[in-house]
């Protein structure tokens, strides 16, 4: 029995990770309705799910897992997530609701535009909008609004939701006029209650799994306590990467910004929304270019259409306007990349003399150790000033646009290097690659540094923790991946067995940074769009990211992840899923969070 459910619930987990996936291709050519159709409304992806809960509690309590009190919680958590999710999709209603100034209503649209009554009325009394200083870019939305018969008076704008009978209302949008809101509804009272006791069961279970005696992690660091430095490096590993040209066309549009969505926001975001064709079609109708006036207030027109006088008191202005659009093809400079090839060689030349080393049977020289660490040393402080000075211009953290997560990233790794090169001498070589690879990621076209407003769902407290929770989670699968290859790699099993513990060390933070940070994201997304959980091709993603490494943590009962090779080689791979939760995402399957 213990076997067939455990057979039985990693199996469930794996099918759910296939249809996940299937499911963002599918929105992709096909549309969001049709994957909410065929897979994320299907009655076989609930039941997956709920088999899913149900084998493996089965097995788990069949194993007699359930001494291990934090190990039961992190466990019964995610059935209460479920229960919760559950419960949303059964009984929860959602929808919109379109207010005119001075105008009441008392129904609001369902998602599939079925008028639903509500038990009270509302009124808009105004609507306003919040400006970035010295532009025309808003900042945030505010409605006035009244409940009626109460009277009861409250204002709704971004992160600033309003409860009222169980009912929910959050900011979504406004008429092009500023004269009416857009807001959106959510009744779902028992849902999120649920969901938010599995949240907190969860994050109380991985912080006491550290401190539990007898667990796999403990375990795990314990060897590699006793691992030593002269068996922690390898022969060469290629850094070398190679990158794909893209078309002058994208190189071009890359590295532009266009007003739309009432946001500034890259143009490829822009092309994720209208196509490529469209947006060629009609570049000279897009505002691409932002104007101050003599009042210094900024606006942005497009290339044909009235223009304002500010325009034409500056020599040239007006042909650049004009003519940009059909210039747009031309190529555009490249971003500096001295300091991703020094952390690049650096890491190559670590890996060339431990690989010498290694074959002499010889410790790996502490002068040397010390050395990297300087250069770490000088490489993070510039990183602490570029993030910084950024921060201080734009008066928000590292947390949105790709240019500032690649630079946070390798922020991380040169910490991590600092933190523990004395401990694992190995985390020098695997850190210069990754924080080389990642700025070198941000100096590439497409990957603007330009400094913009945030979005106003972007100004929420929340943004912070999430990214930077995710972002150090992506750092250390980096790190394993990289260690991955080093076990693959080398010849001794002893070696790759210390190797594959060093990977156990790293991948529980790591998993539970992932698990964090997106759970965080999903209360987050409640305060801001008013449902936790939209299945996002972003947030659908790092779901199945987290669910692929999670099977890393089950050495125990799946006998393949406690052979070395396997362990190392599946740790490669899975890092694929990191790369098309970020970039895959971003570039191709577009979403809510093409911004990121």
């Amino acid at each position: 029995m213990k076997k067939i459910t455990k057979n039985l619930s990693f199996l469930a987990v794996a099918v759910l990770i296939l249809m996940m996936m299937a499911a963002t291709v599918i929105e992709k050519l096909r549309g969001t309705e049709e994957a909410f159709r065929l897979i994320y409304h299907n009655p076989v992806f609930i039941i997956v799910w709920a088999l899913t809960a149900i084998f493996g509690l089965i097995f788990f309590f069949s194993a007699g897992v359930p001494k291990k009190v934090f190990t039961l919680g992190i466990h019964l958590s995610f059935v209460v997530i479920l229960a919760g999710a559950l419960t949303t999709h059964l009984f929860g209603e959602s929808g919109s609701i379109h207010l005119r100034e001075g105008a009441e209503s008392a129904a609001f649209e369902s998602e599939d535009s079925t008028p639903v009554p509500l038990p009270f009325s509302m009124r808009l009394d105004a609507f306003d909008i919040a400006y970035h200083p010295g532009s025309k870019m808003p900042s945030d939305y505010r409605s006035a609004i009244t409940f009626i018969p109460e009277g009861k008076a409250v204002e709704i704008s971004m992160n600033n939701i309003a409860k009222y009978r169980g009912y929910r209302f959050y900011q979504a949008d406004y008429d092009e006029d500023g004269k009416g809101s857009i807001l959106a509804v959510s009744h779902d009272p028992w849902g999120v209650r649920i969901t938010y006791a599995g949240y907190l069961l969860l994050l109380i279970s991985m912080i006491g799994f550290f401190f539990q005696k007898n667990s796999a992690f403990r375990a795990a660091l314990k060897r590699v306590a006793a691992f030593t430095a002269a068996i922690s490096f390898l022969l060469l590993v290629p850094a070398a990467s190679s990158r794909a040209e893209s078309k002058a066309v994208k190189k071009a549009l890359g590295r532009m910004y266009v007003y739309y969505g009432h946001r500034v926001c890259p143009f490829d975001t822009y092309l994720k929304e209208t196509g490529l064709d469209t947006a060629l079609e009609n570049l000279d109708k897009v505002p691409l270019f932002p104007v101050a006036d003599s009042a210094g207030t900024v606006s942005w027109y497009a290339g044909e259409g009235q223009l304002p006088d500010a325009v034409f008191e500056k020599e040239n202005l007006w042909t650049f306007i004009r003519k940009s659009p059909s210039l747009v093809r031309e190529s555009l400079s490249e971003g500096k990349e001295e300091e991703a090839i020094l952390c690049l060689t650096l890491g190559i030349l670590l890996f060339i003399l431990g690989g010498i080393l290694i074959t002499k049977r010889k410790k790996y020289p502490a002068w040397i150790l010390y050395a990297g660490a300087l250069v770490a040393i000088l490489i993070w402080l510039y990183l602490c000033l570029v993030i910084g000075l950024r921060w201080y211009v734009s008066g928000t953290g590292p947390y949105v646009g790709r240019y500032n997560v690649m630079m946070l990233m390798a922020w991380f790794s040169t910490l991590a290097i600092l933190l523990l090169f004395r401990r694992f001498p190995l985390i020098e070589p695997l850190g210069f690659l990754l924080a080389g690879f990642t700025m070198l990621l941000a100096s590439r076209e497409g990957v603007s540094p330009h400094i913009t407003p945030l979005m106003p769902v972007l100004r929420s407290p929340l943004l912070s923790i999430h990214v930077l929770s995710m972002m150090m989670s992506y750092t250390l699968f980096g790190l394993v991946m990289l260690n991955g290859i080093m076990g693959v790699a080398v010849p001794s099993e002893e070696t790759k067995e210390r190797l594959r513990d060093v990977s156990l060390v790293v991948l529980y933070p790591a998993v539970f940074l992932l698990t964090f940070g997106t759970f965080l994201g999903a209360v987050w997304a409640n305060i801001s769009w008013g449902s936790y959980w939209a299945w996002d091709p972003k947030e659908t993603w790092a779901l199945v990211t987290l669910l692929v490494y999670a099977f890393t943590l089950h050495g125990g009962s799946l006998k393949a992840f406690r052979k070395p090779n396997f362990f190392h080689w599946y740790t490669i791979f899975a890092f694929l899923c990191v790369l098309i939760t970020y970039f895959g995402v971003n570039l191709i399957l577009g979403g809510m969070h093409s911004y990121a």
